[in-house]
C-alpha cells in the first residue's frame, strides 16, 4: 500500500526506492525452505513496479546467511547485484553511507522517531483509503487463463527451454 500511495505522487516516483530488509533472527533454514517459484517471486519484484530501486539493504546478516546472501547478491545479475548491499550483525556501517541518518530511526543509529514515522504513513493511508477500496475492485479472472502442460504448478518455475545450451 505504501509502494501504490508513493507511486501516485510523481516526487517518490522520480526518486527511486531504498528497500531496507531486517533479516536479524531469519535462520537460514528458513531460507533453504523456500520453493524456487517463491524465491522467484520476491525476487521479480523490481520488474513489478514503474519505478527505480536505487538500493536493497540486508541487515543484521548472520552467520551462513552473509555468505549464502552474498551467493545470491552474484546470482541476481551483475546491474541488480550492484544496488544491493549486506550489512553483517551489528554492522550498520554500510547503511549509513546510503541512508541519511536524519531518517533512519534511532533503532539503526539514526535521528528520527519511528513512531513519528509510523503515525505519518497511517495517516497517509487513511486518507487514502477511498482510492484503496476503489482499486481493490479490479484484478484479473484467473479460472480464464490458458494454461499449459508445462506449467508452474508441475515444475514450480514457469517459462520455457527455448534458449538452452546444452554443450
Amino acid at each position: 500500500m505504501m509502494i501504490d500511495i508513493l507511486l501516485k505522487d510523481d516526487d517518490y516516483l522520480m526518486m527511486g526506492q531504498c528497500v531496507i530488509f531486517d533479516v536479524k533472527g531469519m535462520r537460514i533454514s528458513k531460507l533453504i525452505e523456500l520453493p524456487i517459484k517463491d524465491i522467484k517471486a520476491i525476487l521479480s519484484f523490481r520488474f513489478a513496479y514503474p519505478e527505480l530501486v536505487k538500493r536493497i539493504i540486508i541487515l543484521n546478516a548472520s552467520g551462513i546467511m552473509y555468505p549464502t546472501l552474498l551467493t545470491i547478491k552474484k546470482l541476481v545479475g551483475e546491474k541488480f547485484g550492484e544496488r544491493m548491499c549486506i550489512c553483517a550483525e551489528g554492522h550498520l556501517e554500510e547503511l549509513h553511507r546510503y541512508v541519511p541518518l536524519s531518517i533512519l530511526p534511532k533503532e539503526y543509529g539514526g535521528e528520527a522517531c519511528l513512531k513519528e514515522q509510523l503515525d505519518h504513513w497511517k495517516q497517509k493511508m487513511e486518507d487514502n483509503r477511498a482510492w484503496f477500496v476503489e482499486d481493490a475492485v479490479f484484478g484479473t479472472d484467473e479460472s480464464k487463463r490458458i494454461r499449459t502442460e508445462f506449467d508452474e504448478d508441475i515444475f514450480g518455475v514457469d517459462g520455457s527451454f527455448r534458449r538452452l545450451a546444452i554443450d
